[in-house]
């Protein structure tokens, strides 16, 4: 093999090895922000349950008043956090004003209460904090609404909440390494070279090849301390399964 193309091919190997550590640090990222995001999700549900729960006891009057105040709002046909933290100000300055006293204020103390394992301040800061393509998808649902009441659509919320949850992630994510192993194989490929395992006639087992030995090598090279193993090297030749429709 020319040496300019053996040059080539380690320094590809090496760049893989090297991203192999970003990677897995991403998808580490990943997981804790995705995992935060459906915490604070089931937090607005929760406190958003309860403060419709409240709104639901007052009395018709008074949900008229709130029906008149959101539909000045809403009237435009559109939904987005901006209307949503102007929905909910209004229906804080209009609490305060409805009667029985009692209800109205319990409302607005579901409202206003804070969130304080995250020390975000009502349920405005839970809507802006929650995955954002779970906030998009229930603001052009509820766009898609309007119009209707202001209570029903306050009522609406929750539910629209609950089913944009997202769905959890069944298995482990793909590993880093086999991404890198998969890359490793492709540069080996382009040069003519063949992957994969190596088979001992003398022992009567697999033992570890010379492009196993070269990905282990290359990962080494970039600091990581994990190696290739038998099993993601022979996924390499498996094929992948067509769905017939």
């Amino acid at each position: 093999m020319p040496p300019v193309k053996a040059t080539i091919a380690v320094r590809k190997t090496l760049d893989a090895a090297t991203n192999t550590g970003y990677a897995a640090q991403r998808l580490e990222n990943l997981d804790v922000t995705r995992k935060q995001g459906m915490v604070l999700l089931d937090e607005l549900i929760a406190k958003f349950s309860a403060f419709v729960d409240a709104i639901s006891k007052l009395p018709p009057n008074s949900k008229a008043i709130l029906n008149q105040r959101i539909a000045g709002i809403t009237k435009n046909g559109g939904f987005d956090t901006e209307v949503f933290a102007e929905l909910l100000d209004s229906v804080a300055d209009c609490l305060p004003q409805l009667s029985p006293k009692k209800l109205a204020n319990e409302a607005l103390l579901h409202l206003l209460a804070e969130t304080p394992c995250w020390g975000r301040p009502d349920v405005t800061g839970l809507w802006e904090a929650i995955p954002s393509i779970t906030r998009s998808s229930v603001e052009r649902k509820i766009e898609a609404s309007l119009p209707q009441s202001g209570v029903a659509l306050l009522r609406s919320i929750p539910t629209i909440l609950k089913s944009y949850r997202p769905c959890i992630r069944l298995g482990a994510p793909a590993s880093p390494n086999f991404q890198f192993v998969k890359e490793a194989n492709r540069i080996w490929s382009s040069l003519g070279l063949k992957s994969g395992r190596r088979y001992d006639d003398v022992s009567s087992r697999h033992v570890s090849s010379t492009f196993q030995r070269f990905c282990n090598a290359a990962l080494e090279a970039a600091g990581h301390e994990t190696r290739i193993s038998d099993r993601q090297i022979a996924n390499l030749k498996r094929k992948p399964i067509v769905k017939i429709k």
